[in-house]
């Protein structure tokens, strides 16, 4: 076998990676640099550079952000406004995020008239929120409580024993 030397020709050239030019800074660049569009019906290379890309995304965000900010304040006062569809709209969420069905726990809501299943507190300290008692094992809801008395069965670490001790420990003491 003969060895190739640098002046023969090679059999596979290796052919520079293919470049384009970006549309807003104007600069060639190797079409890596471009992000890959597939929103369009014929998806293609972009027409702009990562980083000019990257520097429009950036700006609009900045100039979007005080519309942004000031959806979010009127959104929120407006449901703020109204506590119990604020409590509501809480509860759904979440009852989405523990995996429950919305549906029953606003039935719950209404046919409890919006208070806790223990105490029966509508509005504890100003507050309007209510919290979703449920099972930590089997997942199953269970009812409506307020802040004090869902933070007072789980201290009581959701035992009936443990609550019929402590109400006859107060009971024994005058209260």
């Amino acid at each position: 076998m003969s060895e190739r030397t640098c002046s023969q020709p090679a059999l596979f050239q290796v052919s520079a990676a293919p470049t384009k030019r970006c549309t807003k800074c104007l600069e060639t660049k190797p079409v890596t640099d471009f992000p890959w569009r597939k929103d369009k019906a014929t998806p293609n290379w972009h027409s702009w550079c990562r980083d000019c890309v990257a520097a429009y995304n950036r700006q609009r965000y900045l100039l979007q952000q005080a519309q942004r900010q000031e959806y979010s304040r009127n959104w929120y006062a407006d449901m703020r406004a109204d506590p119990a569809r604020f409590l509501r709209y809480s509860l759904g969420l979440a009852a989405t995020r523990l995996g429950l069905d919305v549906d029953i726990v606003a039935q719950h809501f209404e046919s409890h008239h919006g208070s806790c299943d223990i105490c029966g507190g509508q509005n504890v300290k100003g507050r309007t929120r209510l919290t979703i008692d449920h099972d930590h094992e089997s997942g199953a809801f269970r009812g409506l409580l307020c802040s004090n008395c869902n933070t007072a069965i789980g201290l009581l670490r959701d035992n009936p024993k443990l609550a019929v001790a402590a109400a006859s420990y107060l009971a024994g003491h005058g209260k």
